[in-house]
């Protein structure tokens, strides 16, 4: 999938992440829910992204110092192309440091709002992370795991980036993220 496509289920995610914590009581008591998306969905959005730098894209990775660190890290553990190494072990990590900040075990040491921002912000990691992962399983290369290919769709090129099956999933997110704004709003 192409970035686009991982921004749109970055967002889809984030905001669907956020309202199903929300309704299991996983928010922040005593903070707006808005400022709570708001911090969440930046942060979603942006790691929707971030498996992508194990490539060398230098305009990807120059668009901020964090991204081109984050390159440079996938290049020097030789990462590859849709390897455990970019796609999952970040993704295992990030929800590793959302259930250590829902368990106070980051959180409790952090003065004042940081530890809830933390919490926040690790949510939003996760969401990101797993919409990446969750897109490029559904095309036809897929994500690799040691000697296996993770994917839910045949090995078709029809399946691959950059394709019309991919505008659909695109537009299909886009229309996932409005809805899903409605909902947050139309309280």
């Amino acid at each position: 999938m192409t970035s686009k496509t991982h921004v749109l289920g970055g967002m889809a995610l984030g905001i669907g992440g956020y309202m199903y914590s929300q309704k299991m009581g996983f928010t922040i008591d005593g903070v707006n829910p808005i400022l709570q998306l708001g911090i969440i969905l930046p942060y979603a959005i942006w790691s929707s992204t971030l498996p992508d730098l194990d490539q060398d894209n230098d305009d990807v990775a120059e668009r901020n110092p964090i991204n081109l660190v984050l390159q440079k890290f996938f290049n020097l553990i030789r990462a590859g192309h849709r390897s455990a190494k970019s796609h999952i072990y970040p993704m295992l990590v990030a929800l590793i440091c959302y259930v250590l900040c829902l368990r106070g075990v980051m959180t409790n040491y952090i003065p004042g709002a940081g530890g809830s921002i933390l919490q926040l912000i690790t949510l939003g990691m996760f969401l990101g992370l797993f919409s990446h992962f969750l897109l490029d399983i559904m095309t036809e290369a897929g994500v690799q795991l040691g000697g296996i290919r993770i994917r839910v769709v045949p090995r078709m090129s029809m399946f691959g980036t950059g394709t019309t099956y991919e505008l659909v999933v695109r537009r299909l997110l886009y229309v996932v993220c409005c809805v899903l704004l409605a909902l947050v709003f139309r309280g």
